[in-house]
This record gives C-alpha cells, structure tokens and sequence, in this order.
C-alpha cells in the first residue's frame, strides 16, 4: 500500500516516522556491554632478597580480574607456594647396638620444603604495556615436608660417616605461624600477544616463623625467614 493510499483511508500520514519504521512515543536506551570476567594462568620463581639463598622456590596460580572502571581492574586469585631454604639444627636421636663390635647410629629427621596455599586480592592499573598492581593476600601452611636420615659410627672410627636418607613425610609444624596476611605490590610488562613478565612482592608483617619459639632447641627453623620475598615470573591471558 503506497502512502498517498494510506493518506485517503487515515488522514495526514508522518511519512518520516513511516520511512524509519518506529513509533515517536518508542524511547532509545543506551546498550551496555556486558563486563566479563578475564582468565590468567601466573607461575613464578621465589627470591630471597636477603641472606640465604637466593631462590627459595615458586608458586603457580589462576586469577581472574573485571575491569570496574576505564583504567581500574580488580583481581583476585588462589596459588600454590613452594618455599625451602636454609634449615636450622635438626631433630636427632642416637642408638648403640652391639654385635660384632659396638654401633653407634645417629638419626636426623630435617625439614626440607614448606607448602603454602594463597589467596590474593589487588587492584590493578594498566598505563599502555605497564601494569602495576597494590593489595592483600592470606596465606595458610598446609604443611611441612622433611626427611629422615641415619649415619652410622663403628667401634673404632673417629667420626660419623656419609648419611644416607630413609624415609620422607610430612613434620610438626612448631614454630611456623598456620595462617597469615600478607601485603601485596606488583609490576608487569604486556608483551606481544598474551604474555607478561613482571615480579611481585609480598610482605608478611612479623614474619612466618613463631616468636615464642625462637632460640627453641630442636626447633628446625628457616633462615632465610625474611618478611620480604620476590616473585618473579610470568602471566598468561587464557
């Protein structure tokens, strides 16, 4: 049906509302993106920036960030830390046997590795290929792995020989603290495609370690018990 049809059945016709399709009383709402949420894989390496060794471990983790304003993204995450050291003076124990001469056995039961679980809350803030990064985390101890070891003295030597390992499993937990926060800062380079590299700090207040056992006897503690570590590594867009 033509318009000038239209004209003589209803009476004077708006041919520009006719010609785009649309009621003058429709309103126009602005259409908003949907936010979704951004996926990252991170794997790391541990630094000790004091004494000690220089590399304690690493950590491995997923995150997932949303952008709540045009330069402003906030994170969080779960990870798994590895962290070892330098251990104090063991646990040890001795027995004398008595065969064919007399035996001396000295037995050493040494930790090896703490096992950290971690959640971490950031705000981020991309500026072009930088990405810096300020927030919290909380850490728990899921536990420490260590290692039994035995040497042995004969009769007639003057010292103890080479020690030879038993048995591993899992120790006492005295004098390291279950669960703790910590502060967060980070830095990361965009490279091309989904790639960053960047390094991470962490700061527990008061440190991992028990102040009520320090100087303890036959208290394993770690050396390089710094506050501050560094994690330097990588994180992949997934």
């Amino acid at each position: 049906m033509t318009v000038e049809r239209m004209k003589s059945l209803l009476g004077p016709v708006d041919e520009r509302l006719m010609t785009l399709g649309r009621s003058p009383d429709v309103r126009e709402y602005p259409i908003r993106t949907r936010r979704r949420l951004n996926w990252e894989a991170a794997l790391a390496a541990t630094v000790n920036p004091s004494g000690g060794k220089s590399l304690l471990g690493g950590t491995a983790g997923l995150r997932a960030s949303r952008q709540v304003k045009e330069n402003t993204w906030l994170t969080a995450g779960i990870q798994y830390r590895l962290r070892g050291g330098t251990f104090g003076p063991s646990q040890g124990s001795r027995q004398v046997t008595y065969g064919f001469g007399r035996e001396e056995q000295k037995y050493d039961l040494r930790p090896n590795r703490l096992h950290y679980a971690e959640a971490l809350f950031q705000a981020e803030w991309p500026v072009k290929r930088h990405n810096f990064a300020l927030g919290l985390g909380w850490n728990y101890l899921l536990g420490i792995e260590g290692s039994l070891s035995s040497t042995v003295k004969e009769e007639f030597a003057l010292s103890f020989g080479a020690g030879s390992s038993q048995e591993k499993g899992w120790l006492d937990e005295k004098g390291y603290k279950k669960q703790f926060g910590v502060a967060r800062a980070a830095y990361h380079y965009q490279l091309l495609g989904r790639l960053k590299i960047g390094m991470e700090l962490q700061y527990t207040p008061g440190g991992i370690l028990e102040k009520s056992v320090e100087g303890e006897p036959d208290v394993p503690l770690l050396k390089e018990s710094t506050p501050l570590i560094i994690d330097v590594g990588i994180k992949y867009s997934l």
